[in-house]
C-alpha cells in the first residue's frame, strides 16, 4: 500500500536521486503545503535544483528510447530491441542493460507484462497509464524485502518507491485525475495482463494511488512539435523533488532538460534555473503551463487538473481585464480569489505593464513554440564560448540582450 505523505525531505527523497542547491531549502508554505525557499540571494541563470527521475514512461515505443526517451530518429539506426518482448526499443545496448537493472524501467516482470498486454480498445492516454502501472507495479514488488531481488536493486527500489509513495496525491474532487471508473478499468486490464505474465498484480487502491500521484506530479517530456505546430510529448517523467516546486503564473524559475543528449543518465535529469535575481526568503516557483496561456484557460486547467484556484498577482490583475459580459458572469470570482487566504501566494502586485514586459522578455518569440527564454547559466555551467544570450528551453533559440531591447523598442 502507498505510504502516507508525512515525513521530512531527508526521509522522503534519497540524496542519490536529486541535488538541491545549498541556496534553497524545502520548508512549509502557508496554504501551499511545502515548497522551496531561497536561503540566500540567487542570481539570474543560477541552477537551483537538479533532479533525476524515479520513473520514465515512453509514449511511443517505436520513436523513443524506452529507458531514457531519446529520439531514435537521430541515431542513424533503428535502435536496439529487447530480445524477450520485442516491444521495447532502446537507443543503445547500454540503455537496454541499464533498463533491465532499474526496478522502475524494464525488469523481467515489466518485460513479461508488456509482451502479454492487451491494448485493444485503449486510447493513447490509457495505453501510457498501463505502461506506468506495469513499471510502478514492478518497482513496488522489487522494494518488498520478502521478494527475492538483487540486494542492490532492492535498496534502489525501496528508495524510489518510498519517494514516489510519499508524493502528494490528487484530491477526490479533481475528477479527471481521480476517476474511479477509469482506475477500475485499468486495474482489470493490468490484473488480466499480469496473470497471463505470471506476475502478481497490485491492488486497486495502489492503482488509484499511482494514477493520482502521476496526475499531479508527472511532467510531460516534450517532443518536436507536430507538422502544424501542435505540442507533442515523448513520455511522462516523475521526479522526487521537482514536485515540490509550486505553481505561479509569473514564475521565477523554468525547467531545462536535454533528453536527446547521448550522455545517459545525465540526459534524463531536469534542472531548474532562475529567470531573474531572487532575494533570500522568496519561494521558488514554476509555471505548470506555457507562459502565454491566458487567464481563463489557466484557471480552468488548474481547477480541473490540480483542484485549486490560482490567486497569484498575475491572475488578480488579469481577472480585472475581463469584458463586461465576462465580469457579469464571473462577478464573484475575483473577490473570492482576493479574499482567499489559503490560495493567496502573498507575492507583490503585478500591473499590466509589468506582465507585458515579463512575457515579452521570457516568452520565446518563435511562433507556436511556447518555450521560456532563460538567461545564460552561471558558475561552472557558463558556456565555453562565453555567450551571454538568452536561450529558449524548447526550441533552443538564442537572443542577445541587444535583440531583446530592439524588440522592446518595437512595441
Amino acid at each position: 500500500m502507498l505510504a502516507s505523505h508525512n515525513s521530512t525531505i531527508a526521509n522522503t527523497v534519497p540524496a542519490m536521486l536529486a541535488g538541491i542547491n545549498s541556496g534553497i531549502a524545502l520548508q512549509p508554505v502557508p496554504a501551499r503545503g511545502r515548497g522551496f525557499i531561497a536561503q540566500r540571494d540567487i542570481k539570474a541563470g543560477e541552477t537551483v535544483l537538479i533532479d533525476w527521475p524515479i520513473i520514465l514512461v515512453c509514449n511511443n515505443l517505436k520513436q523513443y528510447c524506452y529507458n531514457c526517451l531519446r529520439d531514435l530518429s537521430i541515431l542513424g539506426h533503428s535502435g536496439v530491441h529487447c530480445s524477450e518482448c520485442r516491444i521495447a526499443v532502446f537507443c543503445s545496448d547500454a540503455c537496454l542493460r541499464a533498463a533491465k537493472g532499474n526496478p522502475a524501467a524494464h525488469t523481467a516482470d515489466v518485460c513479461r507484462v508488456l509482451s502479454k498486454a492487451d491494448r485493444s480498445g485503449l486510447n493513447e492516454e490509457d495505453t501510457l497509464s498501463l505502461r506506468l502501472l506495469a513499471q510502478a507495479q514492478a518497482l513496488s514488488a522489487a522494494s518488498n524485502p520478502h521478494n527475492a531481488v538483487n540486494p542492490t536493486m532492492q535498496e534502489a527500489a525501496q528508495q524510489q518507491w518510498t519517494a514516489f509513495a510519499r508524493m502528494q496525491s490528487a484530491a477526490p474532487s479533481v475528477t479527471p485525475l481521480y476517476d474511479q471508473q477509469r482506475s477500475i478499468r485499468l486495474h482489470e486490464r493490468l490484473r488480466s495482463t499480469s496473470a497471463a505474465a505470471g506476475v502478481k498484480c497490485m491492488s486497486l487502491q495502489d492503482v488509484e494511488g499511482v494514477l493520482s500521484r502521476e496526475g499531479i506530479n508527472g511532467y510531460g517530456v516534450m517532443a518536436q512539435s507536430g507538422p502544424e505546430g501542435e505540442r507533442r510529448i515523448r513520455g511522462t517523467a516523475i521526479y522526487p523533488l521537482a514536485c515540490y516546486v509550486n505553481h505561479e503564473c509569473l514564475p521565477n524559475v523554468a525547467r531545462v532538460d536535454d533528453f536527446d543528449s547521448s550522455q545517459y543518465p545525465h540526459n534524463t535529469r531536469m534542472c531548474f534555473r532562475a529567470l531573474h535575481d531572487l532575494p533570500a526568503g522568496e519561494e521558488i516557483t514554476q509555471s505548470y503551463f506555457p507562459l502565454p496561456v491566458g487567464y481563463q484557460e489557466r484557471q480552468k486547467r488548474l481547477q480541473e487538473d490540480y483542484g485549486f484556484t490560482c490567486t497569484c498577482p498575475r491572475c488578480k490583475e488579469e481577472a480585472s481585464w475581463l469584458s463586461d459580459d465576462e465580469e457579469a458572469m464571473e462577478a464573484d470570482a475575483p473577490q473570492t480569489a482576493e479574499g482567499s487566504q489559503e490560495m493567496d501566494t502573498g507575492a507583490g502586485a503585478a500591473d499590466e505593464a509589468y506582465i507585458g514586459m515579463f512575457l515579452l522578455k521570457y516568452v520565446c518569440p518563435v511562433e507556436e513554440c511556447g518555450g521560456t527564454m532563460l538567461p545564460p547559466p552561471t558558475g561552472d555551467l557558463v558556456p565555453a564560448d562565453g555567450t551571454t544570450s538568452f536561450k529558449c528551453n524548447m526550441c533552443g533559440l538564442l537572443r542577445t540582450e541587444e535583440q531583446f531591447m530592439a524588440a522592446v523598442q518595437e512595441q
